[in-house]
């Protein structure tokens, strides 16, 4: 199925992108592969299945439909039955979940929908396993390597990032299953605090000290999901248990709150008042930092009109991704923060605004069932107080 490298010792792909353009057009070869799909599970079928695996990863898009269009939809159910057989069958389910959501991004009118559908429905079904852990720098390192690989809001700079990011006032949690202990599922940072923070940075920055803090403060900093995991609602499972792990180890925290980057807020600026971007400059000289406080304040106004008002296509749900990946999970927009993201990405997806959702643990499965049917949103009355819609309702903390 492989060939070793002579030179490096090391298996070369099963499959070119022009071999694997030519084997999905070979008739004998699939036919192959069609058998083989309805073939009983065990060793024999493994070596093929795991090939055609290899043969879908190199393949561009259209000939991965080719591929499966030869298999029809028995034969993609079957296929699908046969690589949940595999030893590895969890991170080959997860891989393949990504390409087929890739897949039936670019194709929606194609079967690939359907199919995708399936095997989200039977991977769901593997979630029943996983449970949540918390790390630390004793945790095994291929664990804390996959933290740092899948780590995509904010990047760990070092390995003195990572250890600054498991000392005792911080957290990491992560989302397991049982019988793929070193395979992060989804992960949240968390600082450990006596106030609310207003910058990333300050977090990302703030130096260890040995003095025991009682937090009052739960502050989600990072939420990552692995590729292929999106819309599985794993994260909303880990961020429920996190909030009860808190709260029963740390009494003393009221407060259970995200620092969130708004993705989003940029790119609907630009279309709205382009203007705007221009004149702030936001190269290198940006001059965010010399604003007065009535250009910070029509900023910050804009922002919150954005993530309460602006709503997607079915004009039910918030335009923001971040935002609704929240608000979904039942949480408020508690408050916004000018320049809390300095970063390169920070001024270049948001101006570096910054905003926090609060998780109020007795209100979430109302929220959650306000925002997913009705799409009421939920926001503290100080942000931007003058915005009303039918959809935002208010809430105090």
């Amino acid at each position: 199925m492989s060939r070793q490298n002579r030179r490096t010792g090391q298996k070369a792909p099963a499959f070119s992108r022009a071999s694997a353009h030519r084997a999905v057009r070979d008739p004998q070869f699939m036919q192959h592969c069609v058998q083989h799909c309805f073939a009983e599970p065990g060793k024999h079928s493994a070596p093929w299945t795991m090939r055609t695996l290899d043969l879908l990863a190199a393949l561009e898009k259209h000939d991965q439909l080719v591929f499966l269009d030869h298999l029809g939809d028995h034969g993609v159910s079957a296929w699908l039955a046969q690589v949940e057989t595999l030893p590895d069958h969890l991170l080959r389910m997860i891989q393949l979940r990504c390409s087929m959501l890739d897949l039936a991004h670019a194709y929606p009118a194609h079967p690939v929908v359907t199919w995708t559908e399936f095997l989200s429905t039977r991977l769901k079904q593997q979630l029943v396993h996983v449970q949540c852990q918390s790390l630390d720098t004793h945790s095994p390192t291929p664990l804390l390597e996959k933290i740092v690989r899948f780590e995509t809001v904010h990047a760990v700079a070092s390995e003195r990032d990572l250890e600054r990011r498991l000392a005792s006032d911080r957290r990491v949690f992560a989302l397991i299953h049982a019988q793929f202990p070193l395979e992060p599922l989804a992960f949240v940072h968390v600082a450990l605090t006596n106030q609310s923070p207003t910058s990333v940075q300050s977090i990302l920055q703030q130096p260890h000290t040995r003095t025991p803090v009682v937090p009052s403060h739960a502050i989600c900093y990072s939420i990552n999901t692995r590729p292929g995991m999106g819309g599985m609602q794993i994260a909303h499972q880990l961020i429920n248990q996190v909030v009860q792990e808190l709260a029963s180890a740390h009494p003393s925290i009221h407060t259970f709150a995200t620092l969130s980057p708004i993705p989003g807020f940029t790119r609907w600026l630009a279309k709205q008042a382009p203007g705007t971007l221009d004149r702030l400059n936001l190269g290198p000289d940006n001059l965010l930092e010399r604003l007065d406080a009535s250009d910070r304040a029509n900023l910050l106004q804009l922002c919150a009109r954005y993530l309460l008002l602006e709503r997607r296509g079915n004009a039910l749900h918030a335009l923001d991704p971040v935002a609704h990946f929240h608000l979904r999970n039942g949480a408020n927009i508690q408050q916004l923060h000018f320049l809390a993201d300095s970063s390169e990405k920070g001024i270049r997806e948001s101006l570096g605004m910054m905003v926090n959702y609060q998780y109020i643990p007795s209100r979430l499965e109302e929220h959650q069932r306000q925002y997913r049917h009705g799409g009421t949103i939920f926001a503290r009355p100080e942000v931007e107080p003058s915005i009303h819609h039918p959809q935002l309702t208010r809430v105090d903390g």
